[in-house]
């Protein structure tokens, strides 16, 4: 039987990835507390492998000079990618967008090197969030923590003095 066949294993992908999303927002806002405010956007739209469904995004909000609320970025879900299965979240900021990608060993990619299986991207080390980081010469990935939270953010909006923080 085909996956796309399976109704309650599409549901069930569904409902894990929402899971994965949900733990991602409140570790997000765990790196944030006392810098950052955050505020969810309930019933963004998704539509993937398993089918069209909604989830919450996560802004992140900071107070300006001017005592008001400023958005900064945002992390909209993305869902489930159809080539690897992987979750995905997009962070969008004024200056910039980036990809978060939840990958599980079975469903990381790989490619032969000097005869033998090696992970596509460098730099994982098992379930998790990533970060994939792209340059001019190649692609490796970086464990989604504080430091690439704070990061994206910077990316996002040009606040250099975000480093400070790191």
């Amino acid at each position: 039987m085909e996956l796309l066949e399976n109704q309650p294993t599409l549901l069930e992908k569904q409902r894990l990835y929402l899971q994965q999303v949900q733990q991602f927002y409140k570790q997000i806002e765990t790196w944030g507390k006392g810098q950052f405010e955050f505020a969810a956007l309930a019933h963004y739209p998704i539509n993937d492998i398993t089918g069209d469904y909604q989830a919450e995004a996560l802004v992140v909000l900071q107070e300006n000079a001017h005592g008001s609320k400023e958005n900064l970025v945002k992390f909209f879900p993305h869902g489930i990618t159809f080539l690897t299965g992987n979750g995905v979240v997009e962070m969008q900021g004024p200056l910039g967008e980036e990809e978060v990608i939840y990958i599980q060993r079975e469903n990381l990619m790989y490619t032969e090197r000097n005869g033998q299986e090696c992970p596509m991207y460098e730099g994982f080390e098992g379930d998790g969030w990533y970060w994939l980081v792209t340059d001019k010469e190649n692609a490796r990935l970086r464990r989604f923590a504080k430091a690439e939270f704070l990061e994206l953010v910077r990316r996002g909006t040009g606040q250099e003095n975000l480093y400070e923080l790191i």
